[in-house]
């Protein structure tokens, strides 16, 4: 059975290890067992396109050419926002690999499973609103171009912040002898959602073959999704995000699928 990354104090022994996990490359993951892009889905695009159908279908009763060629040249405006739109969402790839998750566009960022913890997992409805909720846009959300949903999952955080936190932890044991905790190398990504189903469920099969214990995450997580809300409560901690999946402090346990 293999071991999820957990520890005890944030001594040297940590930062070293936790250095080792933040330079794993996405060959350090293994082999690729699916591939899900982020592109909207047939009703969201469906939607965008009512607009230029709608002025193509009007177009013969402007009162002029003039008139006729605006409405042209609007559809073909929207025509191409849109497939911008689809251009991007398939360039954000989410990878299930042997060892961990590959993520980004040029699948830049390493997550392996011995940093995910099962218990941190949500499915996040109405996820358009996940800004209202203090999360900034960045490295870390990765809903791509799909509307309405999103898969939270918590893990090491590769992006450019992690490694600062990381460095700023050396530095303050080197010049004080202690590091802080709360300069965590774990954070929340947000994946897309719209094929959330089978992405938890390739995610839970390639943990288990790996020797992580995640047995049921897919039908527990699927069972309780969070619904946001736009004008939400302020959590008590003052954390962004703290009321939709608890941030994982450097010394924090994993929760496990127990905990969902």
């Amino acid at each position: 059975m293999s071991r999820f990354e957990e520890f005890d104090d944030v001594d040297p022994d940590a930062l070293l290890r936790i250095r080792g996990l933040l330079e794993l490359t996405p060959a350090d993951m293994g082999p690729e067992l699916a591939t899900f892009r982020a592109t909207p889905g047939w009703r969201g695009t469906t939607l965008v396109l009512l607009a230029p159908a709608a002025l193509l279908l009007l177009m013969p009763l402007a009162p002029d050419a003039i008139g006729r060629w605006l409405a042209v040249l609007a559809a073909g405006a929207l025509l191409l926002a849109t497939g911008a739109f689809w251009v991007r969402g398939w360039s954000e790839q989410h990878r299930v690999c042997r060892h961990g998750l590959v993520l980004g566009r040029r699948g830049e960022y390493a997550v392996p499973w011995s940093t995910l913890d099962p218990g941190r997992v949500r499915l996040i409805r109405r996820a358009n609103f996940i800004t209202r909720y203090g999360i900034r846009p960045g490295p870390l959300l990765r809903p791509g171009e799909t509307l309405g949903h999103a898969l939270l999952v918590n893990g090491v955080d590769a992006t450019p912040a992690g490694h600062a936190r990381l460095v700023m932890n050396e530095r303050l044991h080197r010049e004080s002898g202690g590091a802080d905790a709360d300069l965590t190398c774990f954070d929340r990504w947000f994946l897309a959602g719209r094929h959330a189903p089978d992405l938890l469920r390739a995610m839970e099969e390639a943990m288990v073959a790996d020797g992580y214990s995640a047995t049921g995450l897919t039908e527990a997580v699927l069972a309780r999704p969070l619904v946001l809300r736009w004008a939400p409560e302020a959590h008590p901690s003052g954390i962004p995000g703290e009321g939709l999946s608890p941030l994982r402090r450097i010394t924090d346990p994993v929760l496990g699928v127990d905990a969902l």
